[in-house]
């Protein structure tokens, strides 16, 4: 830790060791319709419902309907396993930083 900055208590970092890593969903995107692909790819790059619904000529709603689809189908409780997934099955890859 830097200087002046507090540790967490033991009672914390004990506790947070203790949780379950959870693993990959495991479910491939197959289960998804070509639109919900779609958003899945646009939400791994960081887009916003609003943002996601430019990209695809939809209404933020239609999007926001989309995700929640997407999460229900392939069992994702949140946008951060849904970019880790995109990743892993490589509907997403990474961009290879300019030097």
């Amino acid at each position: 830790m830097a200087s002046g900055e507090a540790s967490p208590p033991p009672s914390v970092t004990s506790s947070a060791a203790q949780l379950p890593i959870p693993s990959p969903p495991g479910r491939e995107p197959d289960a998804l319709m070509p639109r919900e692909v779609e958003v899945l790819g646009l939400l791994a790059h960081g887009l916003s419902n609003t943002e996601a619904g430019g990209a695809t000529r939809a209404e933020r709603e239609e999007v926001k309907t989309h995700v929640g689809r997407i999460f229900m189908k392939l069992g994702l409780r949140d946008r951060v396993q849904a970019m880790i997934l995109a990743y892993e099955c490589g509907l997403v890859v990474p961009r290879r930083a300019q030097v």
